[in-house]
């Protein structure tokens, strides 16, 4: 029997977010001992881009908190960042602002990544007022991206 490392482990479940295959990455992360943030937040992409969305705030939830300590800040942010962004694909900007706006409870703050993926969640569902809440909330950090997706969800609001 071959003895995988958990960076192999993160590639293939990667490489399954990328194929679409998020099954086969909700498995491979069932059956890997010792998965950490990195493995957690490919499976919820892959979710995320299959449009499974409350597979991917699932996943969120039973992240071991372990993982979520103050080494590890950056990379749980990373994650409920993947999850944020499965709600916009799943077009749940409810879903995605509750995320957000409950980072702080798990000792995270925000990030322009954050906002950005809010406000596309916003974009999508035609929710332009909350969109130009979330620019203003985002300050300073808003970034190219942060104004064209808040641009964006005005524009479909006409």
């Amino acid at each position: 029997r071959i003895q995988h490392d958990i960076i192999s482990i993160n590639s293939c479940i990667t490489a399954c977010d990328k194929a679409g295959r998020w099954e086969t990455a909700l498995a491979l992360l069932a059956e890997t001992e010792g998965a950490d943030i990195v493995s957690f937040s490919a499976a919820i992409s892959a979710c995320g881009f299959a449009e499974q969305w409350q597979t991917a705030l699932a996943l969120l939830a039973g992240t071991p908190l372990s993982l979520n300590s103050a080494f590890n800040k950056s990379s749980a942010r990373v994650c409920w960042n993947t999850a944020i962004s499965a709600c916009e694909k799943g077009q749940q900007w409810q879903q995605a602002l509750h995320l957000l706006s409950s980072m702080p409870t798990a000792a995270l703050s925000p990030d322009v990544i954050s906002y950005n993926a809010a406000i596309r969640a916003c974009e999508q569902s035609s929710w332009w007022r909350n969109a130009l809440q979330l620019l203003q909330d985002a300050g300073p950090g808003a970034d190219v991206i942060t104004h064209n997706a808040a641009m964006a969800a005005c524009k479909k609001a006409r």
